[in-house]
């Protein structure tokens, strides 16, 4: 199998119960940016981060993965508004596994992350919401490694994510 290398900047939103499904949200609009959190990455560019948090949430990230701030590196492909939240931002890189696992202190009902792999290629990235163990829904897209970050994000339409 091969490996890329994932960068993300994670924003979430607290949740109500309500009913089954989620709703793709494509690009960090007005509704998306006024309806969700951004959580800090506040370590040291090159630290592993086992989780991020602020006064309501706490997210935990297994495995961990290790602070940076774009474009530090020479990173000359991270997207610009509209599709990312800002060119600049402190992200999290995994160079280990393709497999992230994001488990939430309290069930959320807006989730999302901005991800890019490393590699000059294009690359399927699946993000998978689940409440539990059950899956609530997927998103997949084609992200370019050289053609920037894009946005993984839903909003429960039924239970909340966990």
């Amino acid at each position: 199998m091969r490996r890329i290398q994932l960068f993300l900047a994670v924003s979430a939103f607290a949740a109500v119960v309500c009913q089954a499904g989620i709703v793709q949200i494509s690009s960090p609009d007005a509704g998306y940016l006024g309806s969700t959190t951004l959580l800090a990455i506040t370590a040291p560019d090159g630290t592993p981060v086992s989780s991020l948090a602020d006064a309501t949430l706490t997210l935990t990230i297994t495995p961990p993965s290790v602070a940076r701030t774009v474009p530090n590196g020479g990173w000359s492909t991270w997207s610009s508004p509209p599709d990312s939240e800002t060119s600049t931002p402190r992200v999290l890189a995994d160079y280990m596994t393709t497999d992230l696992w994001f488990d939430f202190s309290i069930p959320l009902m807006i989730f999302g992350f901005e991800a890019e792999p490393d590699a000059f290629a294009v690359y399927n990235i699946t993000a998978d919401f689940y409440n539990g163990a059950t899956l609530e829904g997927s998103i997949t897209r084609a992200v370019n490694g050289s053609g920037g970050a894009r946005l993984f994000a839903a909003q429960t339409t039924g239970l909340p994510f966990t």
